[in-house]
C-alpha cells in the first residue's frame, strides 16, 4: 500500500483495534468505526463474553505490533485443566509436558483496553469514531457512509474495507447480497452466561482453568492476573428444570446461594458461529467472526483471528505493484483451508461436548486425551495450540487417525 492510501475499519473488537494498530504503524491513514460507545467497550459488568485466551498464534500477531509484553503483564498463564468432581475431589491434566507450554487467559475489556490505549496515542494516522452506526457500503465504488456519534453524516472512500463486525457483520450481509451468497450461520444447543464466583472457595491453583461438569451444565473459571477466576456457566437449550439446574449448581459450591438463584433465571447468551461462502469482493475483506465465528471450546477463535490479520498485514505491507482486489482474493484462497480446518476441529469439540448428561466429566477427561503426546509426537492439541503449524496439515492428520 501506498501511505496516502485509507484504510477503514468497521468493528473495534480485538480484531479491529488488532488491525487498526498494525496498519497505523505502516504510516497508512485509518478510520475506525464502532457502533458501541467507547465506555460500552470496557464496561467491566457487561458479562456477555470470556475471557481471552491467547496462545502462539495470536501472540506471533502481538509480536507483530510490539504489544506482547504488555499483553501478557495483565493476563495469566494457563498450564492446564483442574476438573472438579461431585466428591470434592479434582484431577489436574497438563496441556502438555513441556514447562514452557501455556496459554494466557485475560479479560476481554482489559485486552481491548490495551489496545485502546495505543490507539489514542496514534491520532495521527487512526481517527476512531464510537458510538457510530454504518449506514452503507458501496463495495464496487470503495465508498461508505455512517453516522457518527453526533449524528452527522460521514461519507468516506477507501483503498481498503476491512470488516471486523463480528458475526452479525453488516458488511458481511452486504456482500452475501452483493454475490447472491447464503452463508450458514448456526446458533449452538450450549447458551452461557457470566457469572461471579465465590473468591475464596479454595481455588488453589490460579495456573489452570477450572471446570465443574455437571448432569445438565457446566461451569468454567478463568484465571485472571489478580488470582480471581471469570466464571462462565454453560447450559444447553434443552437444559433441565431450574430447580434440578439449581441443585447442580449448588453442588459446586463456587456461588453464593443468592447468586445461584438469580442466576438459574438469568437470561443466557447464544453462541453464533458462521461460515461464509466468500470473504471478499473488490477491496473490501472480512476478518474476525465477520468471516469465521467458531465454537469457542478449542479456544482458537480469536487466536486464528489474530493470525490472519498479521498475515494479511504482511502481505499488504510487502505487495508493492500487485492491486488490492487480487491480494485479498489470494489471502482468501491460501487461508480458507486452514480456517475450516480449525473450524471442523473445534466443532468436533463442540460435538463432544453438546449433550451435558451424566458423562459430562467423563467428556471431559476424555477430551484431556488430545493433550497427550502420541508416539513421542507432539498431541493434535500441542500442535494447534503451541506452534503455527498450519491448521489443514493437522487436520489431515486428525483425518488419518
Amino acid at each position: 500500500m501506498r501511505h496516502s492510501e485509507a484504510v477503514f475499519i468497521v468493528g473495534a473488537g480485538p480484531v479491529g483495534c488488532y488491525n487498526a494498530l498494525a496498519y497505523a504503524q505502516l504510516g497508512f491513514s485509518v478510520t475506525l468505526i464502532e457502533r458501541r460507545t467507547r465506555a460500552e467497550l470496557l464496561d467491566q459488568r457487561a458479562g456477555a463474553s470470556f475471557n481471552i485466551a491467547l496462545s502462539a498464534r495470536g501472540l506471533y500477531a502481538l509480536d507483530r505490533i510490539e504489544h506482547r509484553a504488555q499483553t501478557l503483564a495483565r493476563a495469566a498463564p494457563i498450564i492446564g485443566r483442574r476438573i472438579h468432581g461431585l466428591d470434592g475431589e479434582y484431577e489436574d491434566i497438563n496441556y502438555s509436558g513441556n514447562p514452557s507450554d501455556r496459554i494466557w487467559s485475560i479479560k476481554r475489556y482489559e485486552f481491548l483496553a490495551i489496545l485502546l490505549e495505543n490507539i489514542s496515542q496514534q491520532s495521527e494516522h487512526i481517527i476512531a469514531h464510537f458510538g457510530a452506526h454504518l449506514e452503507s457500503v458501496e463495495i464496487l465504488s470503495n465508498r461508505a457512509v455512517f453516522i457518527d456519534c453526533s449524528g452527522r453524516v460521514q461519507d468516506v472512500r477507501f483503498d481498503l474495507l476491512l470488516a471486523c463486525d463480528g458475526v452479525n457483520s453488516t458488511v458481511g450481509q452486504c456482500l452475501d447480497n452483493r454475490l447472491g451468497c447464503d452463508s450458514t450461520l448456526d446458533v449452538l444447543k450450549i447458551r452461557y452466561r457470566e457469572i461471579d464466583l465465590l473468591q475464596d472457595a479454595g481455588f488453589s491453583a490460579n495456573d489452570r482453568l477450572h471446570i465443574w461438569p455437571r448432569t445438565s451444565t457446566t461451569v468454567m473459571g478463568f484465571p485472571n492476573v489478580d488470582g480471581t477466576l471469570t466464571g462462565i456457566l454453560f447450559d444447553n437449550i434443552n437444559a433441565a428444570p431450574a430447580s434440578s439446574l439449581q441443585d447442580q449448581i449448588e453442588s459446586m459450591n463456587v456461588l453464593k446461594p443468592a447468586e445461584v438463584k438469580r442466576i438459574v433465571h438469568a437470561p443466557t447468551k447464544p453462541i453464533k458461529c458462521i461460515s461464509r461462502v466468500t470473504w471478499c469482493c473488490n477491496d473490501t475483506i472480512l476478518l474476525g467472526d465477520a468471516a469465521h465465528a467458531m465454537p469457542p471450546f478449542y479456544g482458537q477463535g480469536l487466536n486464528c483471528s489474530l493470525e490472519n490479520s498479521a498475515i494479511l498485514v504482511e502481505l499488504i505491507a510487502d505487495r508493492k505493484d500487485q492491486p488490492i482486489n487480487q491480494l485479498l482474493c489470494s489471502f482468501s484462497h491460501n487461508r480458507r483451508p486452514d480456517v475450516a480446518a480449525i473450524q471442523e476441529l473445534s466443532f468436533q469439540n463442540y460435538r463432544e461436548l453438546e449433550v451435558f448428561g451424566a458423562s459430562a466429566s467423563k467428556a471431559f477427561s476424555d477430551q484431556s486425551q488430545h493433550f497427550h503426546r502420541v508416539n513421542h509426537e507432539a498431541s493434535i492439541y500441542q500442535r494447534v495450540t503451541f506452534s503455527r503449524e498450519p491448521y489443514a496439515h493437522i487436520m489431515d492428520d486428525v483425518a488419518g487417525l
